[in-house]
């Protein structure tokens, strides 16, 4: 979508107060045009309660031109059962760690490459949205969101896993990351932000 036209979108989503009537312009505008999850964001945020929210983020899921960062505008929703039913209507599963390991599993039984790294634009962008978080528990979905359509580094993931504080996050975050790690020969510099012979031990367990 036209930046200008974007801003007129916008414009007229402020200006209107009902909901009902602000998904009217969405659907309109989703009928002809795709939207990057920055603008999704700015779209969702004009309206004042999930389900609103949810519906409008419906009617634009085909549209996103960008689905894979759609981490981007998951704190729009304050509840987790909200963020779910977003991340479900993008085509997201309800159990990751079993998707991507079938996700690895066809890739490898089919030849077929695994995708190239997350961009480092986006990637900055998603250790942002894991600062903004509050709760350790927020920042394991933001993770969950952005590891179901992207692949990354073996310092990608060192950045993210120090994010979380215990052991436990750490792994259970490695656990999900483990399938999508595109330079797995560098894989065992993981094992570097865990303290605990255990816990070290348990990484090496999960990378091998």
């Amino acid at each position: 979508m036209k930046n200008s036209q974007f801003l007129d979108l916008l414009d007229h989503l402020e200006q209107e107060s009902a909901p009902k009537d602000k998904k009217v312009f969405v659907q309109g505008a989703a009928s002809q045009n795709s939207f990057n999850s920055k603008e999704v964001k700015h779209i969702l945020k004009t309206f004042p309660f999930a389900k609103d929210q949810l519906e409008a983020l419906e009617t634009m899921s085909s549209q996103i031109s960008d689905v894979g960062n759609a981490f981007q505008f998951m704190d729009v929703f304050t509840f987790i059962k909200d963020k779910r039913e977003a991340a479900l209507l993008l085509g997201h599963p309800n159990e990751i760690e079993p998707a991507l390991n079938q996700l690895k599993f066809t890739e490898l039984s089919e030849g077929v490459d695994m995708p190239i790294a997350i961009k480092e634009a986006a990637f900055m962008t998603l250790l942002d949205e894991l600062h903004s978080q509050v709760f350790q528990r927020e920042q394991m979905y933001i993770v969950e969101v952005a590891a179901f359509r992207n692949t990354f580094t073996t310092e990608h993931v060192k950045q993210i896993l120090d994010f979380f504080k215990f052991s436990k996050e750490k792994l259970r975050v490695l656990r999900m990351l483990r399938y999508r790690i595109t330079d797995m020969e560098n894989a065992f510099m993981i094992i570097s932000t865990f303290s605990r012979h255990l816990d070290k031990k348990k990484a090496s367990q999960l990378l091998n």
